[in-house]
């Protein structure tokens, strides 16, 4: 597809980033990597797929430091500002993006009020999906077609917000300005499901996730953010309080460092609820 291309942001992600790169390099023009200050292993396999496919296929910024999703994002957005293309793709460092998912993608795009057209998830080479495409509120970045004239419309992430909640916070900004968002599910992008860990406590097996103490004040503090600030909606405050009690709940009886765990929610509570005015980056011009 020449007039799409790949964004993706690594960090600390070694071997996965290859895998991710291998499986969308064939259906883009060009791939733009940003690395976050990476750990050898990662900078390696960076090294080796610049090897293999040259910076005309593969751009890589090598940055000194974790500087989130929403500034990677807009950092490799800024390096593709010089080039031609009417689609960019969004994809994490631990997706595979499916055979001819690009394809299909585009042809969700065909509608011009599409502004953004999601890929299906799937946890396992074994899931399927017969889901009928929908117009949606909001779409994970992993595995979604966004327009250039959008992102020239609307801007780039807002990297206040750093990881958690940067995607939905796009995503209510494009439908403000008048565009939908498209699901996809013929389109499939295989998520890994991240790190999660087992304990046992009586008869039962708890499965908690990896999260480190400041991914649960990311996540406490950002749906705050946008959901009592940026743009209120009580019904998706609501759930993402729910989802915070039950992801914290877990953190706090089962997972190991809980007095890390419960400062970290405290703190982003704390400043999800005091906090007021950020401003958007400026539009890609």
């Amino acid at each position: 597809m020449n007039d799409v291309i790949a964004l993706i942001v690594s960090y600390n992600c070694s071997e996965l980033i290859e895998r991710s790169v291998l499986a969308a390099i064939d259906q883009v023009a060009r791939i733009y990597v940003v690395d976050n200050g990476s750990d050898a292993d990662t900078r390696a396999a960076l090294a080796r797929l610049r090897d293999a496919y040259g910076p005309d296929r593969l751009h890589i910024t090598l940055l000194d430091r974790n500087v989130g999703i929403a500034e990677g994002l807009n950092v490799a957005l800024e390096s593709a500002r010089v080039s031609e293309w009417s689609y960019a793709l969004t994809l994490d460092h631990d997706t595979e993006i499916a055979s001819g998912a690009v394809g299909l993608l585009t042809e969700c795009m065909s509608d011009e009020g599409v502004g953004i057209a999601a890929a299906q998830w799937v946890t396992s080479v074994r899931d399927s999906h017969n889901l009928a495409a929908e117009d949606v509120e909001k779409a994970p970045f992993a595995g979604c077609l966004i327009r250039r004239s959008v992102l020239d419309q609307v801007g780039g992430m807002r990297e206040d917000y750093f990881v958690d909640y940067v995607d939905y916070e796009f995503c209510i900004r494009v439908r403000k300005a008048g565009w939908r968002i498209r699901t996809c599910p013929a389109a499939t992008v295989f998520q890994r499901p991240g790190e999660p860990r087992q304990r046992r406590f009586l008869w039962r097996t708890v499965v908690i996730s990896g999260y480190s103490a400041d991914r649960y004040y990311s996540i406490a503090r950002n749906g705050l953010w946008l959901f009592l600030w940026d743009s209120p909606d009580a019904l998706n405050l609501l759930a993402h309080a729910r989802n915070l009690f039950l992801i914290s709940t877990k953190a706090l009886l089962y997972g190991p460092h809980r007095r890390e765990t419960l400062a970290a929610l405290c703190r982003g509570l704390i400043h999800g609820v005091f906090r007021s005015k950020r401003g958007v980056r400026a539009p890609l011009g």
